[in-house]
């Protein structure tokens, strides 16, 4: 499996401060092609996943999303892993502004 040395150069005090400003911020592409498309042909491999609710079904429009069963996908994991710690620290400092919890 390629590594994903993008998630490792992200600019994050860079795009803290665009969220700040502008209330929203985004990275590029994460993923290389090839990495996108294992994502997406694990969407039809029904034991990828614990659980798939159907928009339409419930009125909520047309589309299916999908909850992965565990252990997850190892690009996904890796994801996971790697953007949880920086993630989590810019909503830590939100969460201190507004007075909530903050997160592990």
């Amino acid at each position: 499996m390629e590594t994903l040395t993008s998630v490792d150069h992200l600019p994050w005090d860079a795009l803290a401060d665009r969220l700040d400003r502008d209330g929203f911020a985004t990275t590029g592409p994460l993923l290389t092609p090839d990495q996108c498309r294992q994502v997406i042909d694990l969407f039809d491999d029904d034991t990828a996943f614990r659980s798939t609710v159907d928009m339409a079904r419930l009125s909520f429009g047309a589309g299916r999303y999908r909850y992965f069963a565990h252990p997850l996908p190892a690009l996904v994991r890796e994801l996971r892993t790697r953007l949880y710690p920086p993630l989590a620290a810019v909503a830590n400092r939100w969460a201190e502004i507004l007075g909530e919890d903050t997160f592990p």
